[in-house]
């Protein structure tokens, strides 16, 4: 982040479910799944994960990031944050609506099959447009 910094890289982008990669392929046992998920709004302040937020302030860098969320209701989201520099906080959140894949695994270990609709339930988040703060836009 210091180096993309330096070269006057406003905003750092990670892909969806960044953290965990894609999420489960194949049949394991439900504590093994939920240790990939983060709490609601905790995302930032986790311990082994909030060394990609602290830095962005002193850095006035942005961050998006996907991951694996699981509310205070028990529901768990593919959800991505936009995350500012500049305010030290959370300024956007969308969960993922169209999920992929099925809600079983597939005969065929080789075969590529997400499950999505097994873990996740559909974002219950509409996609709204925002303003990042003095983010300068560019081509990329």
């Amino acid at each position: 982040m210091k180096t993309a910094a330096s070269h006057g890289t406003q905003l750092i982008v990670y892909p969806e479910t960044a953290i965990t990669t894609f999420f489960q392929r194949h049949v394991v046992n439900q504590a093994e799944v939920e240790r990939f998920f983060e709490k609601c709004d905790g995302i930032t302040k986790n311990e082994n994960i909030k060394v990609l937020f602290d830095p962005a302030p002193s850095l006035n860098t942005d961050v998006y990031m996907g991951y694996v969320e699981l509310t205070s209701d028990g529901d768990s989201y593919n959800t991505c944050i936009y995350y500012s520099g500049m305010e030290g906080k959370v300024i956007s959140k969308y969960r993922k609506i169209r999920l992929f894949g099925t809600s079983e695994p597939v005969e065929n270990r080789k075969a590529v099959n997400q499950q999505q609709k097994k873990y996740f339930k559909p974002g219950n988040l509409s996609f709204n447009a925002f303003r990042a703060p003095d983010l300068i836009p560019g081509a990329l």
